[in-house]
């Protein structure tokens, strides 16, 4: 039981004292990790941009359609014939 104790006080200690790192990464892993944050980041600011924008395309769309002549807007002859 005693040594379990040792083993998992020197367990816990070798993780919780860091030696010095003998490994180097270059400035290219890091540059690359950027990158790929920034990516994410801008991706998901586009995706909310787009997603507050559609229904004001929806809505321009809209108004355009409605003012184009022959698209379903009222003018006097459709007035007339539908009296008639």
């Amino acid at each position: 039981m005693k040594a379990r104790w040792i083993g998992f006080s020197l367990l816990l200690g070798s993780t919780l004292l860091p030696s010095l790192a003998q490994a180097y990464v270059g400035p290219g892993a890091g540059l690359g990790l950027l990158a790929a944050f920034w990516a994410v980041i801008i991706s998901i600011g586009m995706i909310l941009v787009f997603i507050a924008a559609w229904p004001l395309r929806r809505l321009m769309r809209r108004r355009a359609q409605g003012n184009a002549p022959g698209a379903g807007g009222t003018d006097g002859a459709e007035n007339q014939d539908r009296q008639a």
